[in-house]
């Protein structure tokens, strides 16, 4: 059943790699957005109460600073992945 929906073709080498950078950069790609995204959303629409900030401020920040770290390395990744692509491609 699966040979008759994907075919039967096989693909080389070249092609698996390439389609998994793909994929994968598609991914963190679409991770690194939604950081971006629900940060900025956060900052922007989300309204606290004077008296619960104060409360929460630590445990934003926190949040904050582990969305942003995970931005970072999203953002690290992808850069390392195409230094590399670039890199064989010589």
């Amino acid at each position: 059943m699966i040979r008759a929906i994907f075919g039967n073709e096989k693909y080389t080498t070249e092609e698996l790699n390439a389609r998994l950078k793909f994929f994968i950069g598609l991914i963190l790609g679409f991770t690194l957005f939604g950081i971006v995204f629900v940060v900025l959303y956060s900052l922007i629409f989300v309204n606290q109460i004077a008296d619960v900030i104060e409360v929460t401020l630590h445990i934003a920040q926190r949040k904050f600073n582990v969305l942003l770290t995970l931005g970072q390395l999203s953002g690290f990744r992808v850069c390392g992945c195409f230094a590399h692509s670039l890199h064989q491609a010589k």
